[in-house]
């Protein structure tokens, strides 16, 4: 008997533990396909806006600029209802920028000794 594969590997992923960070993937994979559609007024809009990291409810977008963060933030509500809809619920709650120079802030990566 024929079973899908999806159906496998959400299994696999729940059994090491890893169902989480799937999840983030899938939600920047749709953004990533996304960002075209809801930014069609600029050109090759994905060469400066492009799914960062998804964590808590929270997705981040990397933008090249301030002008191109405000273009987020003006079509946060369109970008965040068509993504929880492909998702089928609301998993995204808020949409963050931060500038594609700006390094990242990460609790794992900090030294105590640079304080």
């Amino acid at each position: 008997m024929f079973q899908p594969f999806q159906k496998y590997l959400e299994e696999a992923a729940k059994s090491y533990g890893i169902k989480t960070e799937m999840k983030a993937a899938e939600i920047c994979e749709q953004c990533r396909k996304l960002i075209p559609k809801i930014f069609s007024d600029i050109e090759t809009p994905e060469k400066y806006l492009r799914p960062a990291y998804f964590r808590n409810g929270d997705l981040t977008i990397k933008v090249e600029s301030q002008a191109f963060a405000q273009e987020v933030v003006m079509r946060k509500k369109q970008l965040i209802d068509e993504l929880n809809t492909r998702a089928g619920m609301k998993v995204i709650r808020n949409l963050k920028t931060i500038l594609a120079d700006t390094p990242q802030y990460s609790p794992e990566s900090q030294d105590q000794s640079d304080w």
